[in-house]
């Protein structure tokens, strides 16, 4: 069996050459395990719309009131906010919220995802940062607006 180098000149080219492509093997292998792993981890924004639609399956309705944006709670107040949700068919049987797509707008996040209440229902949520936090200020299906406005 012959090398397929013939000078040291050639081997060490060749052992240069392997220890380029594993260093590149590795780094590709690192990128795609941290690109996994951020798949798996849902962005703030998504937790935000999770919380809020478990708060307001689970009847909690302040702790849903509190993931509203300050300008949303200054607009409606509790008892319009608890009123709605109350009676709320898609929120009040809720079993969970799948984010499907995410877009940035301006300062906000808008979220396409769906409601999963007996079947799933495709909505919208816009997720606004006010003061270093996430807040939900939207949310809507095609038949309801989920996040109850006011007057």
């Amino acid at each position: 069996m012959s090398w397929p180098c013939h000078t040291s000149e050639e081997a060490r080219g060749l052992v240069t050459w392997l220890r380029s492509l594993e260093r590149a093997l590795l780094l590709g292998l690192s990128l795609s395990l941290l690109a996994a792993c951020s798949r798996t981890q849902p962005p703030a924004q998504v937790a935000v719309v999770a919380e809020f639609v478990d708060a307001a399956a689970r009847g909690s309705y302040e702790s849903a009131y509190r993931i509203t944006t300050p300008s949303y709670q200054r607009e409606v107040s509790f008892e319009q906010f608890r009123q709605a949700l109350s009676v709320s068919v898609f929120l009040g049987e809720a079993k969970g919220f799948r984010a499907t797509a995410i877009r940035k707008e301006r300062r906000a996040y808008v979220i396409e995802g769906m409601l999963r209440s007996g079947g799933e229902v495709p909505c919208t949520a816009v997720v606004e940062r006010v003061d270093g936090r996430w807040y939900l200020s939207d949310l809507r299906a095609p038949a309801e607006q989920l996040l109850p406005l006011g007057r």
